[in-house]
């Protein structure tokens, strides 16, 4: 490695440069010089890195696909070839030490959230893939119930990734008192919270969002809150009327949202978002989706320009396929990748970066 940066080019100036970079060459380029060095690894550039790759992602998100065991896969509309069905994904290799079909929990500024759930180890990692760097969370408290689900999500007052855990004791066969436990990467340890509100068993809480420091489950006719810097759950009733749920919950351009199909006067499917209206959380329809409600449309994430991933039922096949559905132009793709099992179980946006946390050790 050159002991000094011997280029004509003012320091400043370089920096600038090196910002609009994506974090693989970045990791290449320290090797270039120690200036290079020195400016890539200072944490002002990491969070200035970080800061304008999250501003790119809302023009051009990255999916993080996740498909069977180990399969998880980067998408982007940048890297898609439009004139093709067969999408190409870069592949991302699932750490060993993860151990056996590991659940991943959610990405926030580039760390992913991954859960071991096998073997009653139940551990939890955060993982930042490029950097190969991950941290080992310690163990959580014992429970006495597998009825559980974990958010994980940033605090960005208190500058604080967390993940929070609900379980539930039981009695016979009814699920009573959530316990829920929330997890520190400032303090590294976890911590018992009492819930401001009944944290009602209503099945298994479905999949999870993260807007503006809040972590938002789906459950059953419901969503729960949960505010990663008060620590503070909430309850959200979903829009009432007859429905059939067409998505996961969903973040649209910055606003939790939602599809639902509809009967009688409202035929057809619709997409709501969560809005302030006057000071007040309510519901709001946007947009309808151009979907047969029979077709088994299913939208799984939003990609941004319109565009969401998801999958759909051939009624004639019975075959399910992926997706990428454009409501602005109301198009439908479908797409397969290149592993033989097409199935994308679910998908989540993910923005690559330099973050490393305190306790990040290289994995092999």
């Amino acid at each position: 490695m050159a002991n000094n940066f011997d280029g004509d080019i003012p320091e400043d100036i370089v920096r600038e440069i090196l910002l609009r970079l994506p974090v693989k060459l970045l990791l290449q380029y320290t090797s270039v010089c120690k200036t290079w060095l020195s400016i890539i690894t200072s944490p002002d550039f990491v969070s200035s890195h970080t800061h304008r790759a999250l501003m790119v992602s809302l023009i051009d998100p990255t999916l993080l696909a996740i498909g069977g065991v180990d399969e998880l896969m980067l998408f982007s509309r940048a890297r898609g070839n439009n004139n093709h069905s067969n999408i190409n994904f870069d592949r991302l290799v699932m750490p060993r030490l993860f151990g056996i079909k590991p659940l991943v929990i959610n990405s926030c500024n580039g760390i992913i959230c991954v859960a071991n759930l096998a073997n009653q180890n139940d551990l939890v990692y955060l993982w930042n893939p490029p950097i190969g760097k991950c941290r080992k969370l310690p163990d959580p408290p014992r429970r006495r119930s597998y009825r559980f689900k974990i958010g994980f999500g940033y605090d960005s007052i208190s500058a604080d990734y967390k993940v929070v855990r609900c379980d539930y004791d039981y009695n016979d066969v009814r699920y009573l008192e959530a316990r829920v436990h929330v997890y520190s990467t400032n303090a590294d340890c976890w911590r018992e919270i009492r819930p401001t509100i009944c944290l009602e068993f209503r099945g298994l809480w479905g999949a999870s969002i993260v807007v503006n420091g809040v972590v938002y489950f789906e459950n059953y006719d419901e969503l729960i809150s949960f505010d990663t810097h008060k620590e503070i759950f909430g309850r959200i009733p979903l829009p009432s009327s007859h429905r059939l749920h067409m998505s996961n919950v969903l973040d649209f351009e910055g606003a939790v949202a939602m599809v639902f199909g509809y009967v009688g006067d409202e035929a057809g499917a619709h997409l709501w978002t969560l809005d302030d209206v006057s000071g007040r959380v309510a519901w709001t329809k946007r947009f309808s989706i151009d979907a047969d409600l029979h077709s088994g449309l299913w939208l799984k994430c939003y990609l941004g320009g319109g565009q969401f991933c998801g999958r759909i039922l051939n009624r004639g096949t019975c075959d399910v396929y992926n997706i990428m559905y454009n409501y602005e132009k109301k198009e439908t793709k479908l797409y397969r990748n290149d592993l033989d099992d097409s199935t994308v179980l679910t998908g989540m946006i993910h923005t690559e970066t330099l973050v490393s946390l305190g306790g990040f050790e290289q994995l092999e």
